[in-house]
C-alpha cells in the first residue's frame, strides 16, 4: 500500500491528475502568483484535492510500477487492486489511514471516503518560494545634483520639436502641386486667401505702361477732344497681353484651377482647349496662376454659364468665379 502511495507522490511532481482505478483520482489544484495588497506578492501555492467518481484507469500508475518493478502491466494491476482492499480494510477497522507523505483517509457517517491533504506537501518547482513585501521608495528631490534638467527646460525643448515637425509638414506639402480634374479647383479656393493689396500691386504694375503711351497720345488727345479713344488706342497696343485685364473694367472669370508652378498650370490649359473651351486662358498673379474656361462682362452671364459648366463637366464641379 505505501508502495502505491510512493508512486502517486512522484506521478503528482509531473501530473496533475493521477487515477487509482477502483479508489479515486489525485488532482493538483494550482493557485498563482496574486497579489496582496499595494506592495506585496503571495507565492504561488497549490493543493491535493481527492476524487472518488475519477475510478476509469489512465495507466499512469500502472506505467510506473512496470518501470521500476520490471513487472508486466498485469502484475502492476494486481498490485494496484491489492494496495486498494488493504487500504479499505484499514479504514473500516480503524477509520482513519495515513497514506504516506499525500494526507489522511477517513470515512465518515455514510461510510463515505473522505481524504484530507497533507497541507506539508510541496511541488518541487515550488520549494522555497514565500510571499514578498516591498517598502514603496520614496521619491526625493535632491538640490546638490548639478546635472539635473529642470523641467521647464525639458518643456520647452519639446514645444520646440513639435512646432518644427508642423513646419516641416506644412513645407512638404507646398511642393506637391498635382491634383486629378476633380479637385483643380479646390487648390485655392477664393481670392480672398491672398491680401488685397498683393492685387492692387499688380493691377498698378500692369497699368504703368498704359499712363506711358497715354502721355505720347496726349497732344493727339488734345487735338481731338476724345479722351476715350486714346484710352481705347492704349488697350489695343500689342505689348499689354491678352492675359491682363485693362484698368476699370471688371469681368468675370470661371476659375477652374489656381496653380504655383507654370508647367502645370500650362497642361490644365492645355488640357482645357483640347475640351473644346477656346477662349481659355490664364490670369498670373504673385505667387499663383488662375486657370479659366470662360469669362463674361455681367455676373447673372457668368452665374448662368457655372451652372451649365458644372453639369455638362463633373470633373470640374469645383469652379467658381472670380470678379477681377
Amino acid at each position: 500500500m505505501n508502495e502505491i502511495a510512493l508512486h502517486i507522490d512522484f506521478l503528482l511532481h509531473t501530473h496533475d491528475c493521477v487515477i487509482v482505478p477502483g479508489l479515486g483520482g489525485f488532482v493538483v489544484n494550482g493557485r498563482g502568483v496574486e497579489k496582496s495588497g499595494l506592495w506585496g506578492l503571495d507565492a504561488p501555492s497549490f493543493e491535493v484535492l481527492f476524487n472518488s467518481k475519477l475510478t476509469y484507469n489512465d495507466g499512469l500508475l500502472a506505467e510506473s510500477l512496470m518501470r521500476t518493478n520490471d513487472v508486466s502491466y498485469d502484475v502492476a494491476i494486481k498490485k494496484i487492486e491489492k494496495g486498494c482492499e488493504e487500504l479499505k480494510s484499514k479504514l473500516i477497522e480503524h477509520g482513519e489511514v495515513e497514506w504516506d507523505n499525500l494526507g489522511t483517509f477517513k470515512t465518515d457517517k455514510d461510510s463515505s471516503i473522505i481524504f484530507l491533504a497533507n497541507r506539508d506537501y510541496v511541488r518541487p518547482q515550488f520549494f522555497g518560494l514565500t510571499n514578498a513585501r516591498f517598502t514603496p521608495v520614496a521619491l526625493t528631490a535632491t538640490t546638490d545634483d548639478d546635472n539635473a534638467i529642470p523641467i521647464k527646460t525639458v518643456v520647452q525643448y519639446v514645444s520646440a520639436a513639435i512646432a518644427a515637425a508642423v513646419v516641416l509638414f506644412f513645407v512638404a506639402l507646398s511642393y506637391n502641386n498635382s491634383a486629378p480634374d476633380s479637385q483643380y479647383a479646390e487648390i485655392v479656393s477664393k481670392p480672398l486667401i491672398f491680401s488685397s493689396k498683393v492685387d492692387k500691386a499688380k493691377v498698378m504694375k500692369v497699368a504703368q505702361p498704359a499712363a506711358n503711351v497715354a502721355e505720347v497720345e496726349k497732344p493727339v488727345a488734345a487735338a481731338s477732344n476724345n479722351s476715350s479713344s486714346s484710352i481705347t488706342n492704349v488697350t489695343e497696343e500689342p505689348s499689354i497681353s491678352s492675359t491682363t485685364t485693362a484698368v476699370g473694367a471688371k469681368r468675370y472669370y470661371i476659375i477652374v484651377g489656381v496653380y504655383e508652378v507654370r508647367e502645370i498650370a500650362e497642361k490644365s490649359l492645355s488640357r482645357l482647349k483640347s475640351q473644346g473651351f477656346d477662349t481659355a486662358s490664364m490670369i498670373e498673379r504673385p505667387m499663383r496662376i488662375d486657370v479659366y474656361s470662360a469669362s463674361f462682362t455681367t455676373r447673372e452671364e457668368a452665374h448662368s454659364y457655372l451652372l451649365n459648366f458644372h453639369k455638362d463637366n463633373p470633373q470640374y464641379k469645383d469652379a467658381w468665379i472670380l470678379k477681377r
